[in-house]
C-alpha cells in the first residue's frame, strides 16, 4: 500500500475507533454491578485483603472495597447467581456485615457510592 492508500485508511480507522468508543460507553448487558455498604472495616489494608478474597470467588470479575466510603463494588456476569445472601456469607466469614445491597446492569454512568449515613437498611442477615 502506497502513501495515498495509507491516507485513505486513516478516516476508516478513526471512524472504527469512534464506534468502538461509543459502544464501550453504552450499557453492557453482559455484566452486573453489585454494591453494598460494608460495616466493620478497620483499615485500608483490610479492604485490600477483602478485595483479594472477593476476586478469588467464582464469577467475580472486578472487586473493590473502599475504606473512605465503606462501599464494596463487584462486577459479575449477568447470568451469575451472586446474591445478597451469598455476599452476606462471604463478608460474615471475614467478620464483616453488609447492608444496602443492590445489583444493577453495568452501564456508562459514573459509579455512585452508596451513602452509609442515609442507607437505612439493617445489615443483611440481622433482620432474619
Amino acid at each position: 500500500m502506497g502513501p495515498k492508500g495509507a491516507l485513505r485508511t486513516i478516516p476508516l480507522v478513526v471512524a472504527l475507533a469512534c464506534v468502538a468508543l461509543v459502544r464501550a460507553q453504552g450499557p453492557d448487558p453482559e455484566y452486573h454491578v453489585v454494591q453494598a455498604v460494608v460495616e466493620g472495616l478497620r483499615s485500608p489494608g483490610q479492604c485490600a485483603q477483602v478485595d483479594t478474597y472477593l476476586r478469588a470467588q467464582a464469577d467475580v470479575i472486578v472487586a473493590r472495597t473502599d475504606y473512605n466510603t465503606r462501599n464494596v463494588m463487584i462486577q459479575v456476569p449477568h447470568f451469575s447467581s451472586f446474591t445478597e445472601e451469598h455476599l452476606h456469607d462471604l463478608f460474615q466469614s471475614l467478620g464483616l456485615e453488609i447492608r444496602c445491597y443492590r445489583r444493577v446492569p453495568l452501564n456508562s454512568s459514573l459509579y455512585k457510592p452508596l451513602d452509609p449515613r442515609t442507607c437505612s437498611e439493617t445489615p443483611a442477615g440481622m433482620d432474619q
